[in-house]
């Protein structure tokens, strides 16, 4: 009767370990800083070339806008594991694990 309790509790301890190590793999802010100073360059980059160029399309400038805006938004979902609208399955993590147990004896 131990034994399956403290197992049970080895099996608590080792998901929350997992948990919290998920949580502290964040993309560090220096990162982030260049994702938005790269966008920002290519925002006044195409701002550049309309007015240089004469002319304006206002839905090339929405679509692009609307794509930088989107990729930010995923990078941004996916960075956080546990929130947010996106989450990407443990299965694979679970299957090999489960897999590298069985193989020790």
């Amino acid at each position: 009767m131990h034994a399956l309790f403290v197992e049970s509790l080895n099996e608590v301890i080792d998901f929350h370990t997992k948990r919290y190590v998920v949580s502290l793999y964040r993309i560090p802010n220096v990162i982030w800083l260049a994702l938005y100073g790269v966008s920002m360059l290519s925002m006044a980059g195409v701002g550049y070339q309309f007015g240089w160029a004469g002319s304006r399309d206002i839905a090339i400038s929405f679509c692009l806008a609307l794509a930088f805006a989107i990729v930010m938004t995923l990078i941004a979902d996916l960075d956080r594991v546990y929130e947010g609208t996106l989450r990407v399955s443990q299965q694979p993590m679970i299957d090999l694990d489960r897999k590298l147990s069985a193989d020790v004896p």
